[in-house]
């Protein structure tokens, strides 16, 4: 018997307060889906703008959610994920482009 698979979803945040609810929202919709444990780890990265405050409601409202807060290398804060990842089977980076469009790595 195979044991259950596990995945993070990983997204890099900076200044996206607009955007990165939604981004959270579609993943979590999915997630179920694909894998019996999972997890959302957004990083933000220094953000000036209302991020950090979203990112907390986030959380707040769903345990799949984590957010790491700090001000590493603007837009490189991925490098972090090497820190927080577990021995996940899966890991999935991906972000969105202003334009609304997912892209993943």
């Amino acid at each position: 018997m195979e044991p259950p698979l596990s995945l993070s979803v990983f997204f890099p945040a900076y200044n996206d307060a607009r955007t990165i609810g939604k981004l959270v929202a579609d993943a979590l919709a999915v997630m179920p889906a694909l894998a019996d444990d999972y997890e959302i780890i957004v990083v933000n990265d220094g953000s000036t703008d209302e991020t950090a405050a979203v990112l907390d409601e986030l959380a707040r409202d769903d345990a799949h959610v984590r957010v790491v807060a700090g001000q590493f290398v603007k837009h490189c804060c991925r490098l972090v994920s090497a820190a927080i990842i577990d021995d996940d089977d899966f890991v999935i980076v991906g972000e969105r482009r202003h334009d609304g469009e997912c892209v993943g790595d």
